[in-house]
């Protein structure tokens, strides 16, 4: 299980900051998880499979994602592109299952990518700037930030501070958002890890 929290003056090795995008408000430090660092599994993870994207559609109101698989339970990889609705079932699914893990990202671009994570009505959003960068969306105080909450990353747990934790109904909205309009800025404010 990895844990984000923020860091305490005296904790161990913290992220520098590094210039932030105007769309990415610079946040509070932010411990790293454990050394095998699961935000570089998650990059590692994303350039290996962008040449296996399949395409369904080509509409121009399309998205490409991957997500869990309701059947199975665990993370597929595979990229597909559909249009929103199709992303929107697939979410409506896992929601029923209580819990998932869903990447989106625009047709048209490999960046920038956001990340749903849940687990019954908690949720946490990554979004992915570039191989480098990786964001957390700051919690809307659904969760007390002193508390934790476990969500699927992948096919694994991860625990992360009230501080990151959204409500699952108003992180869906915020990804379906960015699903189409591709704008992650306007979302809300971000940490940068």
């Amino acid at each position: 299980m990895h844990v984000l929290a923020p860091a305490p003056a005296t904790a161990g090795p913290v992220m520098a900051a590094e210039p932030v995008p105007p769309a990415v408000a610079a946040g509070p430090a932010v411990r790293l998880p454990a050394p095998e660092g699961y935000h570089q599994a998650l990059a590692a993870h994303r350039a290996a499979r962008l040449a296996k994207t399949t395409t369904d559609a080509s509409d121009w109101m399309s998205v490409v994602w991957a997500a869990t698989s309701p059947e199975s339970g665990l993370f597929h990889p595979v990229e597909r592109r559909s249009e929103v609705k199709d992303l929107s079932d697939r979410f409506n699914d896992l929601r029923s299952r209580g819990e998932g893990y869903v990447e989106v990202r625009s047709p048209n671009r490999e960046f920038p990518v956001l990340t749903l994570a849940f687990r019954g009505d908690h949720a946490v959003v990554h979004l992915m700037s570039d191989t480098e960068r990786m964001s957390l969306l700051v919690g809307d105080g659904a969760v007390p930030s002193g508390a934790e909450v476990e969500v699927p990353i992948m096919d694994g747990l991860a625990a992360f501070t009230g501080d990151f934790v959204l409500d699952v109904d108003r992180a869906w909205g915020l990804v379906h958002d960015f699903a189409r309009t591709r704008a992650a800025g306007p979302l809300g404010e971000w940490c940068e890890l």
